[in-house]
């Protein structure tokens, strides 16, 4: 159970992280385009 649950936490973390630097390099590379679809 707790390597289950360590296990998630270290995939939360890891989503959170991807999430993150997707979203830095969005804003870092396309701060000049502002798709619709995102502001929708």
């Amino acid at each position: 159970m707790a390597r289950t649950r360590h296990a998630f936490i270290v995939f939360l973390f890891d989503v959170r992280t991807a999430a993150t630097y997707i979203i830095a390099n969005y804003h870092h590379y396309h701060l000049w385009q502002v798709p619709s679809k995102m502001l929708v």
